[in-house]
């Protein structure tokens, strides 16, 4: 019984998306994640600041879903020179309703196509 209840809930994290006690990374591009009002999401994007390359989240309905602050940039623990690490966001679901999330991975400075992007769709509901 135990091992059926088990897959069944493996089923249905598989079958429906992330949920919210997941973190999304650039693995996750293009997925699909259903939110109830409150639930937060970790949004975990790779890359190395010392190239002058940042993530930016550029789009998203504040109706839909919010950032919890600022993104954290945390390098890997290392002491080489030069590493990289890893821009985190944590994003709490507001309202029932549907949305976009984009992410790109540029200079700022530069007016040139971004390096990489990252998007998902939330969606929020009761």
């Amino acid at each position: 019984m135990i091992r059926i209840l088990a897959t069944a809930g493996f089923l249905v994290m598989t079958l429906g998306g992330c949920t919210a006690s997941e973190s999304l990374t650039l693995d996750d591009n293009g997925e699909r994640v259903a939110l109830t009002p409150g639930d937060t999401i970790e949004v975990n994007l790779e890359g190395n600041a010392t190239t002058g390359f940042t993530w930016e989240l550029i789009d998203l309905d504040p109706t839909v879903i919010t950032t919890d602050g600022e993104a954290v940039y945390e390098i890997e623990d290392t002491e080489l020179v030069g590493t990289g690490g890893v821009w985190t966001w944590i994003l709490v679901a507001q309202q029932p309703g549907e949305c976009a999330v984009r992410f790109v991975y540029h200079r700022s400075w530069e007016d040139e196509q971004p390096e990489a992007t990252f998007s998902f769709t939330v969606n929020v509901s009761e």
